[in-house]
């Protein structure tokens, strides 16, 4: 009987293997493909603008699947090799020398990871598809959300595919160099050997965890507020990683029962299962870190947009309104009429509306920006920079049921509830007001701020609240364009 033959018949009891490593590759770069082309798809790279958050959230939840399917994948690749060694263990006795079984295991290992790899590339088309009908059916559908198909989702998928080959490679590779053949036929049947977990895990982990969410606060904080720098985010991030292994050193001492002896009835009588879940107690506490990995990736995919239903802005707070919008007076938009005809059509009931007029000034403002290499920040004294949202003091106690007091040539700014300050924008930087008809401009002073999330979220960087005659000395001759219609309603 030739080498060839009694690898066939040594193949046939271990396809099971194959097709688990296979099937493990496949479902890795199906779930990281389908991924990639939604999130480098067209619509969505339209859609979100650079350098937004939800940008770095999708980049961040993309590294985390890649992680996760990265370790599901070399976990099954080291159950691949234990029942493997069998094998080709008997080879090596054999007679069957290691370079040949090197190009054997290489040419099968090849066929298996392209193979799955093509299938999950191919694959990730419908199912990212089907997914996105599933998104669309629940959240949000329409002609600007519609699937579109794009290339670029593909080189993640790829690189990923890449990236496994590269793996299986050297593991295999280490597999091979193994010198001893009784090392390689054992390799199906050794166990980890126990190890104690040292006391010090826990509060170890503890103090990694506390640390890594503290610095990597707190240090951009700092960095930015005390000597004005912008540390990359690849820097800032790295200090979370202290806390992934606290986490670990954590699930460590727990899943080891360190504090099992602290009770001796208790212990005794459970240790069978005591003792088994030490003998595989790093094993199994790296299973759980990738399992909760993989489910944080999809939790956080799942209700990342329920923070914007629960944003102030859309709660209905004490002195706000449940809806708010505004228009450019000159044009012609829905009215009192229209909005409660609508209502009707839709069995609502209008408790509270208000419909009045703001006006659209030029401000000169003391701001913090980026310098030309993004890597400092600078103060800014921007003269006539852009305009914003004025309305006199009689219109907000009307709009807002709050009752204030503005001196003449000053000024209250107007935040949302719960304020504590933007780095960026100052609530205390306007110092000029101009008239965008006239080009008069008229300094004036910070008189405090007041809160009214539905009249905050108009303005960029803020809206103003002004004494009512200073209110018709700077917005005297404006031009009807300038003026903003605000409706509010419950």
């Amino acid at each position: 009987m030739t080498i060839n033959k009694i690898y066939s018949k040594l193949r046939k009891g271990s396809k099971g293997q194959y097709l688990l490593l296979g099937f493990c590759t496949f479902l890795s770069v199906l779930l990281l493909s389908s991924f990639s082309l939604m999130y480098f798809g067209p619509t969505v790279q339209d859609f979100l603008p650079e350098g937004g958050d939800t940008r770095k959230m999708a980049s961040l939840l993309l590294l985390a699947t890649a992680c996760g399917c990265f370790v599901f994948t070399a976990y099954a690749s080291n159950l691949f090799f234990r029942y493997k060694s069998k094998e080709y263990g008997i080879l090596l006795a054999l007679g069957m020398q290691k370079r040949n079984l090197r190009r054997l295991l290489f040419r099968e290992l090849s066929l298996v990871t392209v193979t799955a790899s093509c299938m999950g590339l191919i694959c990730a088309v419908p199912v990212s598809f089907l997914i996105w009908k599933l998104f669309e059916m629940f959240i949000i559908s329409n002609a600007q959300m519609t699937y579109r198909f794009g290339i670029t989702g593909f080189i993640p998928g790829i690189l990923f595919a890449l990236v496994l080959a590269l793996m299986l490679g050297v593991v295999a590779g280490k597999f091979v160099k193994r010198s001893s053949i009784m090392e390689i036929m054992r390799t199906q049947h050794k166990s980890e050997m126990i190890k104690e977990i040292k006391s010090w895990t826990f509060p170890a982990g503890l103090i990694f965890i506390v640390a890594g969410i503290l610095l990597g606060i707190a240090v951009p904080q700092i960095a930015a507020k005390v000597f004005s720098v912008s540390l990359p985010g690849l820097f800032t991030n790295s200090f979370y990683i202290l806390t992934l292994i606290g986490i670990y050193l954590v699930l460590l001492n727990i899943v080891a029962q360190r504090k099992a002896k602290g009770n001796k009835k208790k212990y005794y009588r459970n240790l069978v299962s005591i003792s088994m879940m030490r003998f595989t107690a790093k094993q199994t506490t790296r299973n759980m870190c990738v399992i909760v990995l993989l489910l944080f990736v999809c939790c956080f995919s799942s209700f990342y947009g329920m923070q914007y239903s629960l944003t102030p802005s859309s709660l209905n707070q004490e002195n706000d309104r449940s809806f708010a919008f505004h228009s450019p007076a000159a044009e012609k938009q829905i009215g009192r009429t229209e909005i409660y005809d609508t209502a009707v059509d839709y069995n609502m009931t209008i408790t509270d509306y208000s419909e009045n007029t703001g006006a659209s000034l030029v401000i000169s403002y003391h701001h913090k920006d980026f310098n030309e290499n993004g890597n400092k920040y600078m103060e800014f004294y921007s003269d006539k920079a852009k305009s914003s949202l004025f309305v006199s003091v009689s219109i907000f106690e009307s709009i807002s049921g709050q009752k204030l007091e503005i001196k003449p040539g000053t000024y209250r700014t107007v935040v949302p509830s719960d304020f504590i300050g933007d780095f960026f924008d100052y609530e205390n930087g306007l110092y000029k007001i101009t008239n965008p008809d006239t080009g008069q401009s008229i300094p004036v002073t910070y008189g405090g701020c007041t809160e009214f999330t539905a009249l905050s979220s108009m303005a960029e960087p803020y809206a103003y609240v002004i004494n009512d005659e200073d209110y018709k000395k700077r917005t005297a001759g404006l031009d009807n364009s300038y003026l903003e219609k605000l409706i509010f309603l419950m």
